[in-house]
């Protein structure tokens, strides 16, 4: 599979569509409100966020590499990383359980002993896009710093982490000013 493009630009060379990741929950969630304010003349679907099935509490633990004990995860819906393996592994099979079986992109950035990867999953038919900065250690992975887009998958993912290991995790990891999702519907 290739790298979709995240950019397109004219003749001219300046861009006509640009794809944006975040890595932080509630900035993004507090840019979209007031980009949704502002561009009051966009079509009520631009803002849309579907409707997900009830949570089954499936869990899905199907990592793509080994995991270091020490593995560190930056994930775009908790507030602070979470570490070490057994609870940052935990929180991963979680959210794979939300957008389905990774699907790795062709694409793969490789210094040392990092690498950026990008894959897609599937909430409800709706796409997610994931792209990460991954950090290895004597070859297994020690650090993953992710960003998502868009924002309405990410929610999707944010409300069931929360819902599922919120009283495991604690509320240090969450927002208390972002919605979970149902709020949105």
């Amino acid at each position: 599979m290739d790298l979709p493009d995240l950019a397109t630009f004219d003749e001219h060379g300046r861009p006509t569509r640009i794809t944006s990741f975040f890595n932080s929950m509630l900035p993004f969630t507090t840019l979209r409100e007031r980009a949704k304010l502002a561009f009051d003349d966009l079509p009520a679907e631009a803002w849309d966020v579907p409707r997900l099935p009830a949570d089954t509490g499936e869990y899905s633990a199907k990592p793509n590499f080994a995991y270091s004990p020490a593995l560190s995860f930056d994930s775009p819906v908790l507030r602070k990383n979470v570490s070490p393996e057994p609870v940052s592994s935990r929180v991963l099979g979680h959210a794979t359980s939300v957008y389905g079986a990774r699907q790795w992109n062709e694409f793969s950035l490789v210094r040392g002993e990092k690498r950026i990867g990008y894959f897609d999953g599937d909430i409800k038919g709706r796409p997610v896009s994931i792209a990460c900065v991954l950090r290895f250690d004597e070859g297994n992975l020690a650090d993953i710093t992710a960003c998502a887009r868009p924002w309405s998958a990410a929610l999707a993912i944010y409300s069931r982490i929360k819902g599922r290991l919120g009283e495991e995790l604690g509320p240090e990891y969450f927002w208390a000013a972002q919605p979970d999702y149902e709020s949105y519907l």
